[in-house]
């Protein structure tokens, strides 16, 4: 098992969800993104979008482009 199926595998425990939940697709990804922009009425920029690798990072991102507003 490698490294990152050891990691997908402890975080789907701890959040009690099936490993498969885990694997986001780009389709998912451009969801996610676009609610996120409509929750809180902001456009993230093109240029930080690859950076947004965790749920932390989204938030942060949120609260920096509200900031800027």
């Amino acid at each position: 098992m490698t490294i990152i199926e050891q990691v997908r595998r402890l975080v789907a425990e701890c959040l009690e969800l099936p490993v498969a939940s885990l694997d986001v697709d780009m389709e998912m990804d451009v969801m996610i993104l676009s609610a996120v922009e409509d929750t809180f009425g902001i456009m993230i920029p093109e240029d930080d979008i690859f950076e947004l690798t965790s749920v932390r990072a989204i938030a942060e991102e949120v609260e920096k482009v509200k900031e800027l507003s």
